[in-house]
């Protein structure tokens, strides 16, 4: 499963919208996951308050996203 969290893949920009399509089995792990959150948490997935931070991993390398993340850790904390 965390090989499909780090597998480089293209770019989606580099991409029409026809071309980008959802597997059926990452749905279902989706719908599992929100239900999972809602039965024990009584939380929604969907509700951007509940995040410190939202990354669009489809028009952002993972790389970038690392950077991001590192730099709002150190603005968080103070790590500088």
């Amino acid at each position: 499963m965390l090989d499909d969290l780090f597998h480089e893949q293209p770019h989606p920009q580099s991409q029409s919208p026809s071309d980008i399509t959802f597997h059926p089995v990452k749905l279902v792990r989706i719908e599992k996951r929100k239900a999972f959150i809602k039965k024990s948490f009584h939380k929604n997935v969907r509700n951007p308050l509940h995040y410190d931070m939202l990354l669009n991993t489809g028009f952002m390398s993972i790389n970038d996203c690392t950077d991001m993340i590192c730099q709002y850790l150190e603005h968080k904390y103070s790590l500088i």
